[in-house]
């Protein structure tokens, strides 16, 4: 991000209010790595190489060239209030608004998919499994039978995972610490390798190479789904609803 856009930006905002603030809420690199695995699955998005230093390169030139004031704040349940972000947002930005009078929807975007239904995803993504009844079809036939099929699988990184993930991230971690003050709870920054990698986690083949799947779990709940996503649209739709 150049100054020229900052700047631009800066001038078409004081058109509509008569100062500005950049709020921001950072999640550990590793929560965000597992977080944004499954946003990208949910949405049939091929999955990329995170940045080294995506936090530093998208913050350092708002913080040089932005005129108003920028927050940087920790997004995790032990650190926010009630741990829960917005909360934690109207409490700290917006205290005099009455909360109990804000009408809150549930977002299917927070909905957690277990392991297996991120495997049977990926491997539809990546090739691994041929899949013939759309994406549409195979996100919301997975989403009801993860509901159905009992002993889901917390998504959890498997061992080791975390620390590539931290070590790869460290540009970052460290420039967050050193020049803004942010510590994320639970990394031990003492242990932070940035030359200990492991290139297999960070091009991972499969769910299962980073995260523990019930294998006959997952089986189960691709059996549901095809002989689900094999009816007509019309047996589909009304077995949704019952």
């Amino acid at each position: 991000m150049t100054s020229t856009v900052i700047q631009a930006a800066q001038q078409k905002l004081g058109k509509m209010a008569r100062s500005s603030r950049i709020i921001a809420y950072l999640r550990a690199p590793d929560t965000l790595f597992l977080s944004g695995t499954q946003e990208m699955l949910k949405h049939n998005t091929h999955l990329g190489m995170p940045s080294r230093s995506y936090v530093r390169d998208t913050m350092q030139p708002l913080i040089n060239h932005w005129d108003g004031p920028i927050d940087l704040n920790i997004y995790d349940k032990s650190t926010m209030k009630d741990g829960d972000s917005f909360v934690d947002f109207m409490s700290k930005y917006l205290p005099d608004v009455d909360l109990d009078r804000l009408p809150r929807g549930e977002s299917s975007l927070n909905v957690s998919l277990s392991a297996e239904a991120m495997a049977i995803l990926h491997d539809t993504i990546t090739g691994r499994m041929v899949w013939r009844h759309g994406p549409k079809t195979l996100r919301s036939e997975l989403r009801r039978a993860d509901k159905r099929i009992e002993s889901k699988t917390r998504p959890r990184l498997r061992p080791g995972v975390s620390e590539t993930i931290l070590n790869w991230k460290a540009p970052d971690l460290f420039w967050l610490r050193d020049d803004q003050g942010i510590v994320f709870p639970r990394i031990d920054y003492a242990a932070i390798d940035p030359n200990e990698v492991d290139g297999s986690i960070l091009h991972f083949g499969r769910i299962e190479d980073i995260c523990e799947v019930n294998a006959e779990r997952k089986t189960a709940l691709l059996a549901r789904v095809i002989r689900r996503a094999s009816l007509p649209p019309t047996i589909r739709r009304w077995l949704a609803k019952h």
